[in-house]
């Protein structure tokens, strides 16, 4: 299925994998996500880049070889055992709705360093230049991938790929950017109610982004978490750029939760 902005969706409808693959300005991507507790949940990343006859591949931002990329994409096609035989009632409009609901695609980016920020046409430092970032206003749409690579400083980094406001594409070190505090988006604002989905405690940040200040930690797997559409764009511990929640505890605890550590109560 061709999707509206020209992206390809492939979905195996008994075991309830999807994968989105899209193309735009010489990297290749594949989303691969899986149906769980009736919601579309992405579990993979795959890309590819193209510079000057030179092809790098990687898998959940770490580089891997050719044979290693095709294999990944394979097994995320078919190869989940626990969600075979399944099915599933949503329709492929409802699961669209998902997938756009949950991307953090197009999301701002502004640099954090007082020095130009290079983009670099490849995740890594030493690869070749494709232009400068010099003021803090300057506007970066993240696209979408995100890849490990080697910083200046001899350490590994993770890398993001976007393009600015006068059209320059390429990847800039996450570690140098810091999402927009203008890029906060609503959903509806009804009241709904979410629990935790991980056996360790629930931090709770005063901002989105995980090195905000501790204003609290959620420990029971029943904690109601009440949420009333106010998301953020920021990064985890995981060097990721993720959604954030904002959201109440039942004793009164407000702040900012990673949108994929929490599921929301049904009924």
């Amino acid at each position: 299925v061709e999707t509206s902005n020209g992206g390809q969706l492939e979905y195996w409808e008994t075991q309830g994998i999807f994968q989105y693959w899209s193309f735009q300005q010489n990297v290749s991507r594949t989303d691969c996500y899986i149906m769980e507790n009736g919601s579309v949940k992405k579990v993979h990343v795959g890309s590819y880049h193209e510079q000057s006859g030179s092809t790098e591949y990687f898998w959940d931002g770490k580089p891997v070889s050719k044979d290693q990329y095709i294999q990944n994409l394979d097994a995320a096609s078919g190869s989940q055992g626990d969600t075979l035989g399944r099915e599933y009632s949503s329709s492929l409009e409802e699961i669209l709705s998902q997938m756009e609901d949950t991307s953090i695609e197009g999301q701002i980016l502004k640099k954090s360093i007082e020095e130009s920020l290079n983009i670099r046409s490849f995740p890594r430092h030493d690869s070749d230049l494709a232009g400068t970032v010099e003021s803090s206003s300057e506007v970066l749409t993240y696209n979408g991938a995100t890849a490990e690579g080697l910083g200046s400083d001899g350490e590994k980094h993770n890398w993001h790929y976007v393009t600015t406001g006068t059209g320059v594409s390429g990847w800039i070190r996450g570690d140098l950017i810091v999402p927009d505090s203008g890029s906060l988006k609503m959903l509806d604002q009804s009241l709904r109610y979410y629990r935790k989905n991980v056996e360790a405690s629930l931090n709770i940040r005063s901002l989105p982004q995980y090195d905000s200040n501790l204003v609290g930690t959620v420990s029971s797997l029943y904690e109601p978490l009440a949420f009333y559409g106010e998301i953020g764009v920021g990064y985890g511990s995981d060097g990721i750029m993720h959604e954030w929640y904002k959201i109440t505890t039942s004793s009164g605890i407000t702040g900012w939760v990673r949108s994929d550590l929490i599921w929301e109560e049904v009924g």
